[in-house]
């Protein structure tokens, strides 16, 4: 059965205090995303869905089965409401972050090149090209 609330968990997770920021984020209508966090709708679409996971490397099972994880790869934990959404590894901070400037679809690569390489292989090669 569908978990409405964990939508709002998610939210908070990625650090998103406010729904209009997490709708921003996800390019949908504030009212969209409080009718899916409050349950006022039936169905949420499969779109909806597929935008978490690729913006934000969210589980898309979290939301159905009880002992899921939320991420699909744990190491994208830091997830900032003043980087507008943006992810980056575990091992870079809000200060000095390598990821600011880069936009969502830069970021989705990022996360995906995480997955198939480790994050110390990618960090290390961000830092590089940060310093050429």
């Amino acid at each position: 059965m569908f978990d409405f609330e964990k939508i709002s968990k998610v939210r908070k997770k990625l650090g998103f205090k406010s729904r209009e920021d997490f709708a921003t984020s996800l390019s949908i209508p504030f009212a969209t995303l409080r009718s899916y966090e409050t349950a006022s709708v039936e169905n949420i679409p499969h779109s909806f869905f597929n935008i978490l996971q690729q913006k934000f490397n969210i589980n898309i099972n979290y939301f159905f089965k009880e002992n899921e994880s939320m991420l699909l790869d744990d190491s994208i934990v830091s997830i900032n409401q003043k980087n507008n959404g943006r992810a980056a590894g575990r091992d870079f901070n809000e200060s000095n972050n390598l990821l600011t400037d880069l936009d969502n679809v830069t970021v989705s690569l990022i996360i995906k090149c995480i997955s198939k390489h480790g994050e110390d292989d990618v960090q290390d090669r961000l830092y590089r090209m940060s310093r050429e």
